[in-house]
């Protein structure tokens, strides 16, 4: 692994008539910052960009989990790709937004010592039509660029490879006499191929795009539990698939809570802050996510409004108003988004006391707050029999699950997928028996799922792993015991 160099001895070496090509990487050596990241803060309006990113993000997993890609190589090629398919204005914002940041993130030192009688040539994994402008806005337009195209994965230069794609610019027998500058070690193929090589850290702006965006969850996916697929396995197949399967379904009840689940979570979500917030402020070792500090502060009405505005689509879902007497609509929800406002509030009130208790006092008020999490949609949606048994069973295994590591045991070792299944059980058989109902009464088919989902999460749990990739696992032993 090369050393790290300073600016001094590459200054030296730019001196004209040394080296011919100048090679130069350009994210954070020639332009301090990710050019990939600028250009998707700049695309507007920024939560629609947000969103096709989180999106084109899930799809790499889903294609790296059944082993079709790697995750790193094309996470940013598939980003920029679908928002510059699906907001082409993107692009034309870009050419005119280029030149300011190109100005503000230029790296002077380079600049100014660059020889102006040598070749230079830019090498980069971040995409020509990015890169492009910005070289314009340094005064660097007529030098040869290498960089990622978005046409198709195979001029993605993290699959290509930089040292591959240089060698059809540049022939290798004048790699001795070239010079190549970066900050990566991850072109350490390239430092070791051409002999006047040096990596030296620039001081960069390393901010991400969409600092600052408030998206509902943004919070608790990317700050409280980050780098852990928490939306996907917590909020989707969890939470919200717990919902579905406790309380009655029909296309229009689902959607509605649907609606009515992200419109609580706004408000839970301000709860997750303060809580992360006032341990790293009155704590001398708070259990708290580094991704956390990333988040210096919470909008106050945002989350509100979010939360307002979903709860008024759930509550159309839920309960349409009779259309045709625009009072009569007026009233209807009015009287039903106050209602649910109520809820939020509780919410908000709970979990700010929940947040200002000593520690060991909380474990009191954590089932409280869910509770609220889970049973806040009867008010619109029906919850069934067999839902009121999940439930309970939720709130039991969860809130035991809190308390164990409120007293410091290891949680790690208790299964509470595998304790919700039996409390549920258990509820469901002490049910029966004490009504004398059948189970053909509850449901065959909800108790199916429940039960079918209850075991998946608790494999899961069990084996740290998805039953996605668990299934594929399998596939893949079995296809290499039949044709190994």
């Amino acid at each position: 692994m090369a050393d790290f160099t300073d600016q001094q001895t590459v200054i030296h070496a730019l001196r004209p008539g040394r080296y011919s090509p100048i090679i130069l990487d350009f994210d954070h050596t020639l332009f301090l910052g990710n050019s990939t990241e600028r250009f998707l803060d700049s695309l507007r309006p920024r939560l629609l960009a947000f969103v096709l990113v989180v999106c084109s993000d899930w799809v790499v997993q889903i294609l790296t989990w059944l082993g079709r890609c790697r995750y790193d190589d094309q996470r940013d090629f598939a980003r920029v790709l679908v928002c510059s398919r699906l907001m082409p204005w993107g692009r034309v914002r870009w050419r005119k937004h280029a030149h300011a940041e190109a100005v503000g993130l230029a790296n002077k030192v380079l600049l100014d010592n660059i020889p102006t009688d040598r070749p230079v040539v830019v090498v980069s994994y971040g995409f020509h039509p990015i890169i492009a402008p910005l070289l314009e806005g340094m005064g660097l337009g007529s030098a040869t660029l290498i960089a990622s195209r978005t046409e198709t994965p195979r001029l993605n230069l993290r699959t290509a490879g930089k040292r591959r794609t240089l060698e059809t610019y540049v022939p290798q027998e004048e790699w001795g006499g070239a010079l190549f500058i970066t900050d990566s070690e991850d072109d350490q193929e390239l430092i070791d191929a051409i002999p006047h090589s040096h990596l030296i850290q620039w001081k960069s702006d390393a901010s991400p795009a969409f600092q600052g965006l408030y998206v509902p969850m943004r919070y608790t996916v990317q700050g409280k539990y980050p780098n852990s697929r928490y939306f996907t396995y917590q909020i989707l197949f969890e939470d919200f698939a717990l919902l579905l399967l406790a309380y009655a379904f029909a296309w229009d009840y689902a959607l509605a809570l649907g609606c009515l689940f992200v419109s609580l979570y706004c408000i839970y979500e301000i709860g997750y802050y303060d809580n992360d917030h006032r341990a790293i402020a009155n704590e001398t070792d708070p259990v708290v996510s580094n991704a956390s500090r990333m988040f210096p502060s919470h909008p106050r009405i945002k989350p509100w409004l979010f939360a307002l505005g979903f709860a008024l689509i759930g509550i159309c879902f839920a309960h349409p108003p009779a259309w045709g007497d625009p009072f009569a609509i007026i009233v209807h929800l009015t009287v039903h988004l106050g209602v649910w406002t109520w809820v939020l509030l509780l919410v908000y009130g709970v979990f700010w006391v929940f947040n200002r208790l000593e520690p060991a006092r909380r474990i009191l008020v954590f089932p409280l707050l869910h509770v609220l999490k889970t049973c806040s949609y009867v008010l619109f949606v029906p919850l069934t029999t067999l839902g009121a048994m999940l439930v309970a069973a939720q709130v039991l295994s969860i809130s035991a699950n809190y308390t164990v590591y409120r007293l410091g045991k290891d949680v790690d070792r208790v299964n509470r997928h595998a304790w919700r299944m039996i409390a549920f059980i258990v509820f469901t058989g002490a049910y029966l028996v004490m009504t004398g109902a059948n189970l053909a009464s509850l449901g065959y088919t909800r108790l199916m799922f429940i039960l079918l989902w209850c075991l998946i999460r608790s494999v899961e749990r069990s084996k740290r792993k998805s039953i996605l990739r668990m299934v594929v696992e399998t596939l893949k032993c079995m296809g290499q015991q039949q044709y190994g």
